[in-house]
């Protein structure tokens, strides 16, 4: 993988005409010009220095095996990636194993468990002081590095090669996902199933700034965060499959749930290393900071389905669930979230047999109930209180958060009609739907007054709506006995709106730039519409909507969202033997972007 396009940049001499022009600009005396001979300015590319061509390797081994009882894979791989952006690198070991066992003709044992490491060297990239946009920003007439071999600081900003030269900013990650279930024929055709899971992972995180990157007469600092995340998953399933007569049948499934999730967090940072060699936190002679939590939630669910098909034509299914989630207040733990189906396999109509052009042709509609809580915090409904305060040097506890017992599940009605087909005996597939999701209660972090003593409560503060089409097709343009070639296609409309919402809310992370209003899409750029350039100034004139004289935010208005128009992909996939070649595109259309790198420049 390489850059595609890197921005293009003035040169030497053409920095220092622009220099001298906003010397002379600024009304001083043109005599005394910064840089008399424009031309002698030298041109340092750090930009392209910074990137690189970055190859990915992969390598995989396997094994498996067995017999009418048993059977296992085993298998191990490794991956390594180099970042576009020096010196990023990202590598992954791994290795799974999987077990099925016939006990019994009535009873079987399965087990499946992959293990990974990952290991990445992280260069910060996303803020205004990051290799990237330094190289961006600051004049390309300093040099790299000093005379004596030492890094060039320049007047302002940082060094880029430095920055990603002497970056030490590393991750790394152990994870294991493991599975294990038995399953019984209690009777003829009734199944109980019993399965447990564990997902493990523990990530660290650690960063040493030294002397070189803080700047002279500076002191290094280091920080190091472990954060490890156990989920735990039981779940018991009992299915019945029922047939009614010859053309009939009827399918049970009762079942319950249990899901347990523990997160830990510890960090410490320190300052004041003897040298930039000794980078262990045990070297520093000062802890700058420490912190830490303990995070938990579960989650319990009952569910049940039922499925009749009849003469292999039509098929209905009714879905009820109820989930209970720690996460909101005692009185609405509780979430029930119903469904149904029905399926019409049109192809096996009597009328459709007469014609030729489709080899299949379905229509399908649902109606549902479904319910989120993922957006929010483990005790985002109850009053938190921190202890790490103190008064008057003396411990203490002190509120850190509101609670909202009212904090309930958000819920999104959806309803779903569509075709699936093929024609020319399926050499040509494809699935067109329509759905309209309307989603209440919109669990949101809204702003409290600051008199409060409180930044943000947990609660449901709105209502979405989402309408859109969605198309795909498949075409098997070749099929033989060692080659096949297909093509795929897949094209998405979408349209989405703030149906209510009881104050304007900001995107966190957005600066004020992505504002979420009512009668408007979600994600709207709330911006100051520029109408022209003048002449006189060169600067940006902008709509001053309250006609007072003065831009300020009151002036601002949603000018378009991230939300495109259209969106989707297409590819070809060819095979010959055990060649396998494939070429995949996305593409997105209408939307509006804020160049954050413009911004920032």
């Amino acid at each position: 993988a390489k850059a595609i396009k890197l921005p293009s940049l003035v040169n030497g001499p053409e920095t220092g005409e622009l220099l001298n022009e906003v010397w002379i600009n600024d009304g001083k005396n043109p005599a005394n010009i910064p840089y008399k001979d424009v031309n002698a300015l030298p041109t340092y590319d750090r930009l392209h220095e910074l990137f690189q061509t970055a190859p990915t390797y992969n390598v995989d081994l396997s094994v498996a095996g067995g017999n009418d009882k048993s059977n296992y894979y085993m298998g191990a791989s490794y991956f390594d990636q180099e970042g576009i952006l020096k010196p990023q690198t990202f590598n992954r070991a791994s290795f799974r194993l999987n077990l099925d066992n016939y006990v019994t003709n009535k009873f079987k044992i399965s087990t499946s468990n992959i293990i990974s490491r990952t290991f990445r060297e992280i260069v910060p990239n996303d803020n205004s002081t990051a290799g990237l946009l330094t190289a961006v920003g600051n004049s390309v007439i300093y040099p790299t590095y000093n005379p004596d071999g030492t890094y060039y600081r320049g007047p302002v900003g940082n060094n880029a090669i430095a920055l990603a030269k002497e970056n030490d900013q590393t991750s790394t990650g152990i994870r294991y996902i493991g599975n294990i279930y038995g399953e019984w024929e209690v009777i003829p055709r009734m199944f109980f199933r019993s399965s447990w899971s564990l997902d493990y992972n523990d990530a660290n995180n650690r960063a040493f700034n030294s002397t070189i990157l803080n700047g002279p007469g500076s002191v290094a600092d280091a920080y190091e965060q472990s954060n490890r995340q156990t989920t735990w998953i039981n779940e018991q399933t009992l299915r019945y499959n029922l047939p009614i007569a010859d053309n009939q049948q009827m399918n049970f499934l009762v079942g319950n749930t249990i899901q347990k999730t523990t997160s830990k967090f510890f960090g410490v940072s320190a300052n004041n290393f003897p040298n930039d060699d000794l980078r262990n936190l045990s070297s520093a002679a000062q802890a700058t900071g420490w912190n830490g939590d303990k995070l938990e939630n579960t989650l319990a669910s009952f569910f049940g389905r039922v499925d009749y098909a009849l003469n292999n034509k039509y098929i209905f299914d009714v879905n009820m669930r109820g989930d209970a989630s720690s996460k909101f207040g005692s009185d609405n733990q509780w979430g029930f979230f119903p469904s149904a189906g029905f399926a019409w396999r049109v192809i096996n109509e009597d009328f459709m047999k007469s014609q030729s052009t489709f080899s299949d042709l379905k229509f399908k509609a649902s109606y549902g109930l479904t319910g989120s809580q993922e957006t929010i915090s483990e005790y985002a409904s109850r009053g938190l209180w921190a202890g790490n305060d103190n008064y008057l040097g003396e411990p203490g506890t002190m509120p850190t958060q509101i609670a909202n017992p009212d904090l309930k599940w958000e819920q999104t009605t959806q309803f779903n009609i569509g075709f699936e087909f093929g024609i020319l005996k399926n050499r040509i597939t494809g699935e067109i739907n329509y759905y309209n999701k309307y989603t209440k209660g919109v669990l949101l972090n809204q702003p409290v007054p600051m008199t409060t003593g409180f930044g943000t409560i947990a609660y449901n503060g709105g209502d979405i709506s989402n309408k859109g089409i969605e198309f795909s097709a498949n075409a098997a343009i070749i099929r033989t006995k060692d080659i096949s070639w297909d093509v795929n296609l897949n094209v998405a409309h979408n349209k989405n709106l703030i149906e209510k919402l009881d104050a304007p809310y900001f995107e966190p992370f957005s600066r004020k730039f992505i504002l979420f209003q009512q009668g408007y899409p979600v994600n709207g750029f709330w911006l100051w519409q520029q109408e022209r350039v003048d002449p006189q100034t060169g600067n940006a004139v902008y709509t001053d909507v309250d006609k007072n004289g003065i831009i300020d935010d009151n002036d601002r208005m949603i000018l378009g969202s991230n939300q495109p128009d259209v969106y989707g992909g297409f590819g070809t996939s060819f095979k010959y033997k055990n060649f396998d070649l494939g070429v995949a595109f996305n593409f997105e259309w209408g939307q509006e972007l804020v160049n954050w790198s413009t911004f920032f420049m």
